[in-house]
């Protein structure tokens, strides 16, 4: 005996793929293991639909020889399932599933577990389509509710370019979309429009390193379906990276995440909490004999280590950085200041970091003739400190109590720092987060993805192949060697004006004479190298040449003189540029 069943609460998607995997496997019943949402039994009522299915008391287990499993795999969503697969091991279990793999998955021997689509509507319509099957005007119907419900309307983030092939064939095998808007597009009835109402006035918004992140606890007279679409709106109404709402239901705490944060994948976070699962941006779970309240404040108190810092010390600091040597006088050092023009710096030994020294601290110092004295007698030896990878918030702080001129980032128990970060470059972080929470995010998502995208799309369209081939090469050997690489120059200009421009320059923070080195093997061509200037000429078997310096300031003693370098960020290298037009680029790796 042959079975295709679904989850409990079955929705659009496990509907269709139900009734369409019979298709498949027409040999096989249907049995629903749950209830169907509120939705779904109007659809079938409105519609006269009638489905052919098994009740519980009609399958017989011990006669079970194969179970196809359709938008599931998760042994708590299957009601009496595993119960059966328990007692008949021998069963073989099919599925098909656009759910992440869980710790708490039936092991399946075959079907079609894919992932990277938005829907399992999507996959069966697939399945058909390979087989050379054409769905009935039904079925193409029911497959596009699935597909509609399950990536809101091709919305949400887990759509991808299948989910659109596949409605857009199954609107030419006759689909009706006036059917999909009427029952898969969700309007909200009253109870519905009354529990949203209750989610906002109930919601509390908190910041997390650097991300808006929204919970919300109501406690539900009783069941509700369907709540995961008032989750989703509540999600963009207040324009949230981050939304977790605990609703309490009785004796069950259902627990419902929508969001997108890099790093941060709920369905494994709610598989941590609540036993749920899910993809990264759209999750479920539910919990017995805990209260709201409760879960509430055990997810506040995992939020810290559930969410990443959007920004972290490593991305703010500058590198490499001035510093000044432990035996350079007072004099000496207050010139170094000045020809860099700023404000403080960190007086270093060898290349362990030992104290600080101000602008003011010098001024005093020559005021009492001290000019020959060494930094080391006027310095401040006490020194701030904060690992890499600390939050930016941590920053914040640092400033905020001691007043620190800048802080070090690297290892305070060898004194060796990767960089500084200062007060300025603080307050443009927090001037950042503030002017990104006023805008509205819709407009800043839409903008921020045009610029991304486009950039690539112009590379890919304007510049000539053989160019192109050799950009992607540097770029390769950026990810591969670590160093920070940039295309800067005219190529970058002429590329935003649509003109042609063949000359390519990069700029490497760090070390670019030995990545000049590596990329000139990768290209096979000949390094001709300027070390004064901290440059490098890469001469390729075509005759062209691929110019790379390193990020630098340069400085000039006397006028006509030739300039003094040394490395700086590409910040400072691209002040030395003509500033209307050319502080231009493009970061290619890592």
């Amino acid at each position: 005996m042959e079975l295709i069943t679904t989850h409990v609460s079955a929705d659009f998607d496990a509907l269709a793929s139900v009734l369409v995997a019979r298709r498949l496997h027409p040999g096989a019943a249907i049995f629903f293991p749950g209830s169907r949402e509120e939705s779904v039994r109007r659809m079938l009522e409105t519609r006269g639909v009638a489905i052919e299915e098994l009740r519980q008391r009609d399958v017989d287990p011990a006669a079970l020889s194969r179970i196809i499993l359709c938008d599931v795999r998760q042994r708590d969503r299957l009601g009496v399932v595993p119960e059966w697969l328990a007692a008949n091991p021998e069963v073989e279990v099919l599925a098909y599933d656009h759910h992440p793999d869980t710790d708490s998955d039936v092991a399946v021997r075959g079907g079609v577990v894919d992932a990277a689509v938005g829907a399992t509507s999507t996959l069966l319509a697939e399945q058909l389509r390979e087989r050379g099957m054409t769905p009935s005007a039904e079925e193409a119907t029911l497959l596009l509710m699935g597909i509609y419900e399950d990536t809101g309307s091709l919305t949400y983030p887990t759509t991808s370019p299948r989910d659109l092939t596949a409605a857009a064939w199954l609107l030419a095998q006759g689909g009706d979309m006036a059917v999909v808007r009427r029952h898969a597009v969700h309007s909200l009835d009253a109870v519905h429009l009354e529990v949203l109402y209750r989610m906002t006035q109930e919601l509390q918004v908190t910041g997390v390193h650097g991300y808006r992140v929204g919970v919300v606890t109501l406690d539900l007279d009783g069941f509700i379906d369907e709540l995961a679409p008032l989750v989703s709106r509540c999600l963009e109404l207040f324009e949230l990276d981050l939304l977790f709402a605990l609703f309490g239901e009785g004796d069950r705490l259902t627990i419902i995440a929508r969001g997108d944060v890099p790093g941060v994948h709920l369905g494994r976070v709610l598989e941590e909490v609540a036993g749920g699962g899910g993809h990264e941006t759209a999750a479920a779970g539910s919990r017995k004999g805990v209260t709201v309240l409760e879960a509430r404040e055990e997810l506040l108190a995992r939020l810290g280590d559930v969410v990443p810092p959007r920004t972290r010390a490593r991305d703010l600091m500058i590198a490499p950085f001035v510093s000044v040597p432990l035996g350079a006088t007072v004099a000496e050092t207050k010139a170094l200041l000045v020809r860099h023009a700023i404000n403080a710096a960190p007086v270093v030994e060898g290349d362990r970091a030992v104290g600080a020294v101000s602008r003011q601290l010098l001024d005093g110092a020559l005021q009492h003739g001290m000019e020959t004295r060494p930094v080391s007698s006027i310095m401040r030896r006490e020194l701030e400190w904060v690992d890499p990878q600390a939050p930016a918030e941590v920053l914040a702080e640092r400033m905020a109590g001691q007043h620190p001129r800048f802080i070090l980032v690297g290892d305070r128990d060898t004194a060796r720092a990767q960089g500084v970060v200062t007060r300025m470059d603080v307050l443009r972080h927090l001037h950042g987060r503030l002017a990104e929470v006023a805008e509205p995010i819709e407009r800043r998502s839409r903008e921020l993805k045009a610029r991304r995208q486009r950039i690539g799309g112009l590379l890919r369209d304007r510049v000539p192949a053989a160019l192109l081939a050799k950009i992607e090469t540097a770029a390769a050997v950026a990810r591969r060697t670590g160093a920070r690489v940039y295309l800067v120059g005219g190529l970058v200009r002429d590329l935003l004006l649509g003109q042609e421009n063949r000359d390519l320059d990069l700029v490497v923070e760090g070390d670019g004479l030995a990545f000049a080195g590596e990329l000139a093997q990768a290209l096979g061509g000949r390094l001709r190298v300027h070390e004064a200037f901290l440059t490098a000429v890469v001469v390729l078997p075509d005759g062209d040449t691929v110019d790379i310096a390193t990020a630098r300031s340069e400085f000039y003693r006397a006028p006509a003189a030739l300039p003094e370098v040394r490395t700086s960020a590409l910040r400072q290298d691209l002040y030395r540029r003509d500033f209307t037009i050319n502080t231009l680029a493009i970061h290619l790796g890592p």
